[in-house]
């Protein structure tokens, strides 16, 4: 990217650009300044810059040393993509992007907020089948017949691995646990009604 477009790229960041998707701040990041309209790698240098800025937060370190630890990871690690790249503009590059604000992305925030939970709902099955009680004598035929149903939830742990748990019940349970479902489901309406009076969209995903 030139120098003059890099620098109205963190120029519009700086004026506080957001939106609910990746798309719509590429939008108006073209319509900021004429140097960034038609360029076709404008997505993937924003998606750079938000990784930057997401590993320069988690990592702790300071920003007058994180750039040098970048550049110098780049050519010890990389040297074949290192190559003819002036890594000095890199590390002030690299400064400039993570001092510059966060981009604030609606759809991915609420991701993330979703996400930060310690077991995630992934899929859920109910097995069905007849449980037998037999006298005494296993031989004979059974004197009575049960319906027992198995609850069989998956899910994804703090780590994103794949789990399970099973829970036996019977159709009382069935019903109760239909009920708290349908209970939920009219209090997300009543909830996604407020939000719209209160002219905030309802973001599922």
């Amino acid at each position: 990217m030139p120098e003059s477009a890099f620098n109205d790229f963190f120029t519009a960041l700086a004026s506080g650009i957001s939106g609910e998707d990746m798309s719509s701040v590429v939008g108006q990041l073209e319509g900021s300044f004429l140097s960034l309209r038609d360029n076709p790698d404008l997505p993937e240098i924003l998606a750079a810059v938000r990784s930057l800025q997401s590993v320069y937060k988690g990592s702790h370190t300071q920003v007058e040393t994180f750039p040098s630890e970048i550049a110098d990871a780049l050519s010890h690690d990389a040297p074949e993509l290192a190559k003819g790249i002036d890594l000095k503009k890199l590390s002030e590059r690299i400064e400039k992007a993570v001092g510059s604000p966060l981009i604030s992305i609606t759809s991915e925030k609420i991701k993330s907020l979703r996400s930060e939970i310690e077991r995630g709902y992934c899929k859920a099955r109910i097995l069905t089948d007849l449980r037998a009680a037999f006298s005494d004598d296993p031989s004979t035929t059974p004197t009575a017949m049960t319906v027992l149903h198995t609850l069989r939830i998956r899910y994804h742990d703090d780590l994103r691995r794949h789990r399970e748990f099973y829970i036996a019940m019977d159709s009382e349970d069935l019903a109760d646990l239909k009920d708290a479902i349908e209970r939920a489901q009219q209090k997300s309406k009543t909830l996604e009604a407020f939000l719209g009076k209160a002219n905030c969209r309802m973001l599922e995903r």
